[in-house]
């Protein structure tokens, strides 16, 4: 069974066991947590009667360095920003 869950903003295809790499959650590791979850799919068909799945929180992380480079051609102008974003891995039960 597959399921769609919303987190953050952001939809993701989870499935049961699967590791999700989601933005910040604000719990403890090893805590459980509901995730909202839009639709199911399951053969094929989708089912919207479940409205929330479990998931474990493994660890709490930061992603690979972004970085946001500007630069205007002949006038000397150059900018150099990056930042990481913090993640949570769940596991979804």
């Amino acid at each position: 069974m597959k399921y769609i869950i919303e987190s953050g903003g952001k939809q993701y295809l989870a499935t049961k066991g699967k590791t999700l790499a989601l933005p910040k959650i604000d719990a403890e590791v090893d805590s459980v947590i509901d995730l909202k979850v839009l639709s199911t799919v399951a053969d094929e068909a989708l089912d919207f009667s479940v409205t929330s799945v479990k998931a474990k929180i493994k660890e709490h992380k930061k992603d690979k360095k972004v970085i946001a480079f500007k630069k205007i051609r002949r006038h000397g102008y150059e900018r150099k920003k990056g930042h990481r974003t913090h993640l949570t891995l769940v596991s979804v039960l």
